[in-house]
């Protein structure tokens, strides 16, 4: 029983068959006689039934391994439990039959034929017990497979969380990293005596566009509408910079707004086309965001000449679809010919 595992399981085996084993020798005991047995024998009765127990016991653990081997609790529990608790009254009950026939026959030196006849009212008794316990052995072993497959799916859970977070912790560290905040400062720098209004409205941007960044850390999924006022915040900052050298075209239908995506994928996918492409006002970067059968959004970007210093480990996009393969079976689409083409699947929210 692989549930058992994080348990000490050999010890409590051995404890709770001693303990059933005692108490129903001595009531089998008290059953017949109408007394419990007597000081000189009340240990002996006892030790006994627990040796039987405890064989008992380790020939039902032994079947039970044996069906998780050739049949699973996933496969059909109904049939399962039925297997486990037959196959274990069957064999269970004819050793208790078989071992207390020999200790009565041993004990009060009567033939089997004499013994099964003068006892036959303790070996219903015993028959009844062996339901009873094999029963509550067969829940027993029930009840921790779902309690192990429980905490198994809740270590997973966890574990899947920590993951995901750490994807958009990176994330947020790269949107927060002191390049960005450097190149912003350096803007900002430069418009304030030769363009105070613009300056103003350069830093209002900014701080929309680190308000999204911290609001949405601990979000899987944002709006598409939100996503994408993030992204117009984001290129106005860009425009500033660049100026004619940078173009974005946006064209979502309005329908998909309420669908989503998570948060900063389409700024690290902008930023990505930025970073691996060298351009001017004379040949400008053009980056097209658009949908595709109401179902995908399309990231596409003329590709330019690479710069010398920067080298394509294309972290953002692997941290894209890592974080999508926990949100969704739908795989990231990335095309590299004369233009760079990203697609990433749109997230029903009533599904998500």
């Amino acid at each position: 029983m692989p549930y058992l595992k994080p348990v000490k399981k050999n010890w409590i085996v051995i404890l709770a068959a001693c303990l059933v084993g005692s108490t129903t020798g001595l009531l089998l005991y008290y059953g017949h006689f109408g007394y419990f047995p007597p000081t000189n024998n009340f240990f002996s009765v006892v030790a006994l039934a627990s040796l039987i127990a405890l064989v008992i016991a380790w020939v039902m653990v032994v079947i039970t391994k044996k069906l998780n081997q050739y049949m699973s609790w996933e496969s059909n529990i109904s049939i399962r439990f039925l297997a486990d608790f037959i196959l274990n009254l069957l064999v269970a009950g004819a050793l208790s039959m078989v071992a207390m026939l020999f200790v009565l026959t041993l004990s009060t030196r009567q033939t089997f034929a004499d013994v099964w006849f003068n006892f036959s009212d303790t070996f219903i008794r015993l028959a009844v017990l062996m339901v009873v316990i094999v029963l509550v052995y067969t829940l027993l072993t029930l009840l921790l497979y779902a309690f192990y497959h429980y905490a198994e799916g809740q270590i997973s859970s966890v574990k899947l969380d920590r993951k995901q977070l750490k994807l958009q912790f990176e994330a947020l560290r790269n949107q927060l990293s002191p390049h960005y905040l450097f190149n912003s400062l350096n803007t900002i720098s430069s418009l304030i005596h030769r363009d105070p209004e613009k300056a103003e409205s350069y830093i209002r941007r900014l701080a929309e566009t680190y308000t999204y960044v911290l609001n949405t850390k601990n979000n899987r999924l944002v709006s598409l509408a939100d996503e994408l006022d993030f992204v117009k915040a984001y290129y106005y900052l860009l425009r500033v910079r660049y100026e004619t050298g940078l173009k974005l075209d946006i064209n979502i239908p309005d329908q998909l707004l309420d669908y989503q995506v998570p948060p900063l994928t389409l700024q690290i996918l902008v930023e990505n086309a930025i970073k691996h492409n060298v351009f001017s006002k004379d040949h400008p970067l053009s980056i097209y965001l658009g949908a595709i059968d109401n179902t995908d959004l399309k990231i596409s970007n003329n590709k330019m000449e690479p710069p010398m210093d920067v080298q394509s480990s294309r972290i953002g996009l692997k941290n894209i679809k890592q974080r999508y393969a926990f949100l969704t079976h739908h795989k990231i689409k990335i095309k590299d010919d004369q233009v760079f083409e990203v697609t990433v699947p749109l997230i029903n929210k009533l599904a998500s």
